[in-house]
């Protein structure tokens, strides 16, 4: 959902709020998040990249918000695209027999 046009009393309180980045993975910040003051500006403040996603990495941390204040609280990180690598060879595993059995380690 969109949530540009949401006005500042719907946007203090969004519950479970998530972000996704197709191909890298998504965010989900469990309970209610205040959103004030981030609509068009999320790509400044949230950046996916490959195996890492970085809050406000452009913000010195004196202007970045306290622990649990806007997204700077504990979330759920699921990454795309990850696959484990075989210890002896290097190589990714990505059939379905190598990642079950990888699972069961």
């Amino acid at each position: 959902r969109r949530f540009e046009a949401e006005n500042d009393e719907r946007l203090a309180a969004v519950e479970d709020f998530e972000l996704s980045c197709p191909g890298l993975g998504s965010l989900v910040w469990p309970g209610v998040t205040d959103l004030r003051g981030l609509p068009g500006k999320l790509d400044g403040v949230v950046k996916f990249g490959s195996h890492e996603v970085l809050l406000y990495p452009d913000l010195p941390e004196a202007l970045k918000p306290r622990p649990g204040e806007a997204l700077n609280k504990r979330f759920i990180y699921t990454m795309e695209n990850v696959w484990a690598r075989d210890k002896r060879t290097g190589s990714y595993l990505t059939d379905a027999r190598s990642v079950a059995a990888f699972r069961a380690q």
